[in-house]
Formats: structure tokens, C-alpha cells, sequence
């Protein structure tokens, strides 16, 4: 059955704490490392190793995840910071993948100059996951499955539990809203999209608790838990001209101590990490967790999944 408990926003940000302490020791120890330090996620990490909507989405997905090291984890097309944590902790069964081989240079060269073990995948999850039935004991996949057209994302998710284990579970996060909304942009996304009869390019889905059970509460599933994350508006969320909704993470220069740290690290270049202390601050003053999808303010939705040990039933627990 699904839990209402809410986990402590305190400990989604120890999590946090932790990993971006790691990732500031593998940027800090390997940035004399010409062949680490050129990669192109290296390079992202030195500045922003965790931006603000991420702050909550992957300490949460760690904490819903409670991954151990001897286990086969996959991570499918999400950003790279979690999985380079496991294995930066010594997680030996850890695949990184994606739709998309743009990570697969960097994460080669990491293997090789700083002696991590990780493998990596290319693959579109909604239509096959290279792997047998039951080869993982965990998976997450983190702000994904809200891009993919039409019924993607429910195609995705049978795909990640077939190769989930009896009873292993994975972790999904996702743009919420207490009304469902599709975003569809005047330009084409750097992804695999496709267009509306007005040649507007297909963006996200923002789930309600609605859409998010009819789409992703797939046969042989259950839903263990939900956390809604809602963030104090620094201006009223509306939706752009081109189709984006815009809220928080969009406003992060009408905070001013934001503003302020920002520009200090636009100017400085060399001084790591300024971006990241720009975002944590305004996600520390606004961010908090909920379970109410009626709140104006929720944004993002963490859901845990686990693999029923019978095929073919379906459970929502509470949800």
C-alpha cells in the first residue's frame, strides 16, 4: 500500500549535501586531468553540478530509490550527476543511458582516467530496453518520461518494470501541476519531438494525479509513494509566449542575494560553482514538500514503483 508519509525536507537536503560534496571532491581531485577536465559534463559540474529544479528531484529519487552497491541499477536518460554518485561510492552494477550518445565519450573517459566502473547504453526506453527480463533491481528516471509524445511514457514505464526483478522498484520524476498541461514550443527541442497541425513542437506534460495514475500505473505495478514538490512563487507561474510554463526556476535573477551571486559568477569565471549557490539559494527559500495536489505551488512529482511478485496486477495503494 502506498505511503502518505512525507519524508523530511531535512534529509532531501542532507542527501543533496552529499551529492554535490561528491562531485565537488571528483571535480576538485581530477581537475589537472586534461582528458577529465575537457569533457563536456566536467565542465558543466564546475559551475552547476546540480541546478534548482534537479535540488529536490534527485536527492528524493535517491532517498525513494535506497539503492545498495551490490546492486544492478539503471539509470534511463536522466541527468548523470546520480549515477556518477553511485559509482564514484563504489556501486560496481550501475548502467548510465540514454536516448541520445552525447554522455558516452565523457563517462568513457571517466572510466578510464579515474578508474570508475559504469557502464553505458544508448536506447529509446520507450520502445526497448536492450536488457532480459529481470536484469535490474532498481531503476530511475529522472524528469524523462514527460517528453516523450503521444503514449510514451506508459511504453517507457512497462519497459523499465520488465526488466525490473520480482519486487524491485524504480523511481520516476516528473513536472506536476494540479491541472494537466501539455507545453508545445514555437522551436523544436533537442530531442526526438514532434509537431502539432500548428508547427508547434511537442515539449512536456505536466501531470495531475489524474494523468499521472491513468498513464503510468501500468499492469504488474504498484505505487508505493508519492512527493509532490511545491515551491514558494518568486513571481506567479504563467505560461509564455512560446508555449513554456514559467515559474521559479526561470525567475532565478528576481531573487536578489541570487541576482547577486550570479553575476559575481558570470564575471569570475574561474570561481566554481557560483551558478549552483545562485539556484540553492532561491531552492532553501522556496522549495518544500507536500502531498496535497490541490496546492498552486507543486511542480514536480517523485513516484516510487515497485514490481508486483504476481504479473498482470495493478495497484494504486492510496494513491
Amino acid at each position: 500500500m502506498m505511503t502518505e508519509s512525507l519524508p523530511a525536507i531535512s534529509t532531501a537536503r542532507y542527501i543533496q549535501r552529499q551529492l554535490v560534496g561528491q562531485t565537488v571532491r571528483f571535480v576538485a581531485g581530477k581537475f589537472c586531468n586534461s582528458a577529465i577536465r575537457n569533457t563536456r559534463h566536467f565542465r558543466e559540474w564546475f559551475h552547476i553540478p546540480m541546478n534548482y529544479v534537479r535540488m529536490m528531484e534527485l536527492p528524493l529519487t535517491a532517498l525513494l530509490l535506497q539503492a545498495q552497491a551490490h546492486e544492478a541499477i539503471l539509470d534511463v536518460s536522466s541527468p548523470k550527476l546520480l549515477a556518477l554518485y553511485y559509482a564514484l561510492q563504489g556501486y560496481d552494477g550501475v548502467v548510465a543511458a540514454d536516448v541520445e550518445d552525447y554522455f558516452v565519450a565523457d563517462f568513457e573517459a571517466y572510466r578510464k582516467h579515474a578508474n570508475i566502473a559504469i557502464d553505458v547504453a544508448t536506447f529509446d526506453a520507450a520502445d526497448c530496453i536492450p536488457y532480459a527480463d529481470g536484469h535490474f533491481d532498481k531503476v530511475f528516471s529522472v524528469s524523462v518520461l514527460e517528453h516523450i509524445p503521444y503514449d510514451g511514457d506508459t511504453r517507457a514505464v512497462r519497459e523499465m518494470l520488465r526488466v525490473l526483478k520480482e519486487s524491485g522498484c524504480g523511481v520516476l520524476t516528473l513536472p506536476a501541476f494540479p491541472s494537466y498541461i501539455e507545453e508545445w514550443l514555437s522551436w523544436s527541442p533537442p530531442w526526438p519531438s514532434v509537431r502539432n497541425a500548428q508547427g508547434k513542437s511537442f515539449f512536456q506534460r505536466r501531470y495531475d494525479r489524474e494523468a499521472l495514475l491513468n498513464r503510468l500505473l501500468v499492469p504488474g505495478a504498484t505505487i508505493e509513494q508519492i512527493v509532490l514538490i511545491a515551491e514558494k512563487p518568486a513571481k506567479p507561474p504563467h505560461l509564455a509566449d512560446d508555449g513554456m510554463l514559467l515559474h521559479n526556476a526561470y525567475y532565478i535573477d528576481h531573487v536578489p542575494l541570487a541576482r547577486l551571486i550570479d553575476a559575481i559568477g558570470r564575471r569570475l569565471r574561474f570561481l566554481p560553482f557560483m551558478p549552483y549557490l545562485a539556484q540553492r539559494y532561491v531552492s532553501r527559500k522556496c522549495h518544500y514538500l507536500t502531498s496535497d495536489w490541490a496546492d498552486p505551488n507543486i511542480r514536480q512529482v517523485v513516484i516510487k514503483i515497485t514490481k508486483n511478485t504476481s504479473s498482470g496486477q495493478v495497484h494504486a495503494g492510496a494513491a
